[in-house]
């Protein structure tokens, strides 16, 4: 959204489709309703008039015409001919590896961006001990996804190989800037920044193979498994922004924002999930989200979201400790969907 907020889509009796905007400044709320033969078209209105931000709508759009099957095409979800080829099933199998390799490797650089950030705005106080400890976690994680792509795997298209060396490339030089962590001469900010451009660019990855025709087998477990590693890379990088924020006891420059923003995002992502998953990982979901840890995460993001000038008196290990058994929580569920693919790539 372009502001702070929430929205509904909805089709009304006629079959328009309705999208509903709540812009929410202070205590005033302002409502606004946009028509469109598609959500597509409505979405588009409402990114017109200034409502949504039109770059990460499109976004949004591209991520599911790539990921849903063609509504054109009936429920006949078999592959086309030419997948049924030696080299197509290859990548069919690649998916579920690779992504896997590339989930383990997020889910660390994911954790040392949250560790770093802690230990930078604490000036060192905290997770000393713990951001060593986590260097070596990435560094297993790296050298998996390494050895993976030099081994030359079957299926593997050079434009994916080609991205993985970028990957890597920007990760190592986030390595080489560990140093500097460690002498507090990154600020908190570049530190969350360069750990989230690692972030998209894996992701990435994921995103590219997935649009692949190969995969249109297994499409609905497919765009689950992208909803889902997208969801916990938002819930990441609110870990980061939020420990931050709780160990200053105040928000940065639209850092605020920010947070509403990424919490926004990880339920519309979560949402696509619940509609794609498995029954067995929605059923682990929905655990999760009922889970006593769930509650508490929950309530330390309103006491943040409502003192927007700070004064939050939560502990930022709290905090970290909290979201980050949440995330794990997330990667048992993500476990779960790889469980579905993997049988159906054999």
């Amino acid at each position: 959204m372009a502001g702070t907020g929430w929205g509904t889509a909805t089709r009304d009796d006629d079959g328009v489709c309705v999208v509903k905007i709540v812009q929410t400044s202070g205590l005033d709320t302002e409502a606004d309703r946009f028509d469109g033969a598609t959500f597509e078209e409505a979405l588009r209105l409402a990114a017109d008039a200034g409502k949504l931000k039109p770059s990460c709508l499109e976004k949004q759009i591209s991520f599911l015409a790539r990921s849903l099957p063609d509504p054109q095409a009936g429920l006949d979800l078999d592959p086309p001919r030419d997948a049924e080829s030696t080299s197509a099933r290859a990548e069919g199998r690649l998916f579920p590896t690779l992504t896997a390799l590339i989930s383990a490797l997020v889910h660390e650089t994911q954790r040392e961006r949250g560790v770093s950030s802690l230990y930078a705005s604490s000036h060192g106080q905290r997770f000393g001990a713990e951001l060593k400890r986590q260097w070596q976690h990435t560094d297993e994680r790296r050298a998996d996804l390494t050895a993976f792509r030099e081994s030359g795997p079957a299926g593997l298209p050079r434009a994916l190989a080609f991205r993985l060396e970028r990957a890597e490339d920007l990760l190592s030089n986030v390595i080489d800037a560990r140093g500097e962590v460690e002498r507090l001469r990154r600020a908190t900010s570049i530190i969350i920044d360069e750990y989230t451009n690692v972030n998209v660019e894996l992701l990435g990855i994921v995103d590219e193979m997935a649009g692949r025709p190969v995969l249109a087998r297994s499409r609905s477990s497919v765009l689950a498994w992208m909803a889902l590693l997208h969801a916990k890379e938002k819930t990441g990088l609110e870990r980061a922004q939020l420990a931050t924020a709780f160990a200053h006891d105040q928000f940065g420059e639209g850092q605020h924002s920010l947070l509403s923003g990424l919490i926004a995002a990880r339920h519309s992502y979560l949402h696509l999930f619940s509609v794609a998953a498995p029954q067995l990982a929605r059923d682990l979901m929905q655990r999760m989200l009922k889970s006593p840890i769930e509650q508490t995460v929950t309530d330390m993001e309103r006491i943040a979201l409502k003192h927007k000038d700070g004064g939050f008196g939560v502990d930022p290990e709290d905090w970290f400790t909290a979201i980050s058994y949440k995330i794990d929580s997330l990667g048992e569920v993500e476990a779960a969907v790889r469980v579905s693919l993997a049988s159906s790539a054999s």
